[in-house]
């Protein structure tokens, strides 16, 4: 080969790398702008990275107070659970002075029996002897007298016990729908 043909052959060649230099440019140029396009995209996870932790913070703060407030309303519930025990109680406190009651008036209305029994055969003897009959009557009718005194105030008490027993009740029948 001829110091011309060398030459020619080089200078071929640095053409060659030439060409294949402008390509790895333009290649690098392309690399390079993907390069901007991944940072940006980059940037911006990293931005809404920072909104989703801030937004996890704010969820966190959420989460603590709702814990605060059903604590809070399990205390109350645990009160009302309480109060509901207490009243529970003196209901059957009530239900025991009420079977108490009509016991009492059980015995009274024997004793009217039998105090009507003794009515009934005091005015069989009356009939029989009409001079002790006037007497009997005055002494009888003082006695009734006094019975519906005591009757008044038995019938009295009833009445407020039993009043007391529908205000009680009404306040459960509320509680329990509140």
């Amino acid at each position: 080969m001829t110091e011309d043909q060398k030459l020619d052959f080089i200078l071929a060649g640095l053409q060659e790398l030439k060409g294949g230099m402008a390509g790895t440019q333009e290649h690098l140029k392309k690399i390079d702008m993907r390069l901007d396009r991944i940072e940006g995209h980059m940037d911006r996870m990293e931005q809404r990275m920072d909104s989703l932790e801030q937004r996890m913070d704010n969820l966190e703060q959420r989460m603590d107070s709702l814990e605060q407030h059903m604590d809070s309303l399990e205390q109350r519930m645990d009160g009302l659970e309480q109060r509901m025990d207490s009243l529970e109680q003196r209901m059957d406190g009530l239900e025991q002075r009420m079977d108490g009651i009509e016991l009492r008036m059980d015995g009274m209305e024997q004793r009217m029996d039998g105090m009507e029994q003794r009515m009934d055969s005091l005015e069989n003897i009356v009939s029989k002897n009409y001079y002790l009959t006037e007497e009997f009557y005055v002494s009888q009718k003082e006695m009734n007298v006094e019975s519906q005194a005591e009757f008044r105030i038995i019938h009295g008490t009833l009445d407020m016990h039993a009043r007391q027993i529908s205000r009680n009740t009404s306040l459960l029948r509320e509680y329990n729908l509140s």
